[in-house]
């Protein structure tokens, strides 16, 4: 994979300015954490699968511009059109539950420290071939609200995505796997010390987790780069936004269309059922549970038919 960099050849420069080009990824974070249930002797926890991140990265600044989260097996669609959303929406710190965890000064997301941000787009998104971004909430639903194009790259070949694969190298390095339940960065990395069991024992929550994930990122925002000349990130975004030394234009979202959802809500067509002979009043039901409504329940009429 090194081969294909380093042969003297100019590549095509994409972004000019920040908001240009954005890199997402999904990315398993290398820790194991758990969750508290209520179990028939009191509750007692339970090793989680590892965390999906999935940062939003701007190309230019190497920002990250927002991000989600997911527990599952595989990263869903969802959980990429939520970091789409974290990107656009106001940040704001999240309260610790560990006391000597902190932000560091100036630390947060663009959204946070620059208002002008919220609810701006940018022109292209860059991911790679995973069967999630080919689907339809991604290719289609987030490409025509942003009004922006969607590059898939060649196959196989990371470095197109470089500077968004540096910073997870480098929240990875600098956060997950300094945890006491860390899966380390490979199969003989001797940190990795039965992390099922630490994340148990030592009641490594999911939420603190979360914490963790919001911290590292946020101080990641303001920690100098060697690729922005030792700046850090938020302070060349500062010198767009703020100043007015640089020519800057953020991107206003094109206008909603009435007949496609926003992002992060999704339409599902029901079928009303029940039957008056046996006193079963009208209901949908998502997910294997009944709903119902005041009025929903009076409406015999429906029964049958697709709301």
């Amino acid at each position: 994979s090194h081969l294909n960099v380093g042969g003297g050849r100019q590549s095509s420069q994409m972004a000019f300015a920040p908001y240009d080009v954005v890199g997402i990824d999904p990315h398993k974070i290398d820790c194991i954490g758990s969750v508290r249930i209520t179990g028939p002797k009191g509750p007692q926890r339970v090793a989680i699968e590892r965390l999906w991140i999935v940062p939003v990265v701007d190309d230019y600044s190497r920002a990250i511009l927002g991000y989600s989260v997911g527990i599952r097996t595989e990263c869903s669609a969802g959980t990429i059109e939520h970091s789409i959303i974290s990107a656009m929406s106001a940040w704001q710190p999240r309260t610790l539950k560990i006391p000597t965890m902190v932000y560091a000064p100036g630390a947060g997301l663009p959204s946070g420290r620059f208002p002008t941000l919220i609810g701006r787009a940018w022109a292209a998104m860059m991911v790679d071939n995973a069967a999630v971004h080919y689907s339809r909430a991604i290719a289609e639903r987030a490409r025509r609200r942003l009004g922006c194009a969607v590059n898939y790259g060649p196959v196989g070949h990371w470095e197109h995505r470089a500077a968004l694969e540096r910073v997870m190298r480098t929240l990875e390095a600098y956060g997950f796997q300094r945890l006491p339940s860390t899966m380390g960065s490979g199969p003989l990395d001797p940190s990795k010390d039965d992390p099922v069991r630490k994340a148990v024992g030592l009641g490594i929550d999911w939420e603190v987790l979360l914490d963790v994930i919001d911290v590292v990122i946020a101080n990641y925002n303001t920690t100098p780069n060697e690729a922005l000349g030792n700046r850090s990130p938020l302070s060349l975004l500062h010198d767009y936004v703020e100043s007015g030394l640089l020519e800057f234009l953020p991107r206003r979202l094109p206008p909603p269309v009435a007949t496609v959802a926003e992002l992060g809500i999704t339409i599902e067509t029901k079928i009303v059922r029940g039957k008056l002979q046996e006193g079963r009043r009208p209901y949908i039901e998502i997910d294997r549970v009944r709903y119902t409504s005041s009025i929903l329940s009076s409406c015999f009429g429906l029964l049958g038919k697709k709301l």
